[in-house]
């Protein structure tokens, strides 16, 4: 009696000591390598917002810290996310890769991770892949995003920082979602797959987005393309109607009807010009956090 007592004691002793060990080092390294980091939580905002210089220094401090936090927290999708985003500001494209597919394997439900996966791929030229991952993007539910940030306290709390940030949070997601069926439609124009492009830019418009025109434009492009030219001048005159881009720009009323008169005919100057006011293609790659 008394032996079995003791081998039951034995176990559960040895089945605590590694819960013990586990939660002292999440507390070692919480301790230790959270002074180190704090003074560079912000940087990742600046990053998300703004074109600047990456400072090497502060990207590399920010990259060991968050390796850390996914040694010791493997099960969190938010750590891998925000290395991953770490890294493609270092230039290591491959890394980032990796750590967004990460992410995605613990926690499928967020759009983010998949719209700087679509991002990186789109401006690497390898259209389908980044088209799978905008897909994959848009089929999620926005309240499972903001759940999972909002949930976050350790990770992405000390990065969003106030209240005023999180109340943005919202907004925020909508555009997000708006911009990753964008660069969907821009991923299947470079593609040339007119009747995915109509499907996805008539599933956008439904949605309401204030789109400035941009999802009626590139449904009347691919209503050309597919040669249905009086369904091509309604979505181009929808477009031209609803764009407070061309009227911050001054186009006029007769640019705008010479370019419905023209459409997209080869060499059209009013074409090419619209195509330029519509197109991504110049934006910069630009992750995000949330």
């Amino acid at each position: 009696m008394f032996s079995r007592s003791v081998v039951i004691y034995g176990l559960i002793i040895l089945a605590v000591i590694p819960l013990i060990n586990r939660n002292k080092i999440k507390a070692a390294f919480s301790l230790r390598e959270t002074k180190s980091a704090v003074e560079s939580f912000p940087y990742l905002l600046e990053l998300q917002e703004t074109k600047e210089k990456v400072d090497v220094g502060k990207i590399n401090q920010l990259i060991d810290y968050y390796q850390g936090v996914v040694a010791y927290f493997p099960e969190r999708a938010d750590g891998y996310s925000i290395l991953g985003f770490c890294y493609f500001h270092e230039g290591n494209i491959n890394e980032a890769i990796e750590n967004f597919i990460k992410s995605i394997e613990i926690n499928s439900d967020v759009i983010w991770f998949y719209y700087n996966l679509g991002q990186i791929y789109f401006h690497l030229g390898e259209y389908q892949k980044a088209l799978q991952w905008f897909n994959q993007g848009i089929r999620t539910k926005p309240q499972r995003t903001l759940d999972f940030i909002a949930s976050s306290k350790e990770i992405y709390w000390p990065i969003i920082g106030n209240n005023g940030n999180f109340m943005k949070l919202k907004p925020r997601l909508l555009r997000g979602y708006k911009e990753t069926y964008q660069w969907a439609v821009m991923s299947l124009v470079k593609l040339n797959q007119y009747s995915e492009i109509l499907s996805l830019s008539d599933r956008a418009i439904k949605l309401n987005f204030d789109d400035d025109g941009f999802f009626s434009f590139w449904a009347s492009w691919a209503f050309y393309q597919d040669n249905q030219y009086d369904q091509s001048k309604k979505f181009l005159r929808v477009s031209l109607n609803k764009s407070h881009v061309l009227a911050n720009l001054d186009y006029n009323e007769d640019f705008k009807q010479k370019a419905l008169h023209g459409l997209f005919k080869e060499n059209s100057a009013y074409a090419k010009e619209l195509y330029k006011v519509f197109s991504l293609e110049k934006a910069d790659v630009k992750l995000k956090l949330f």
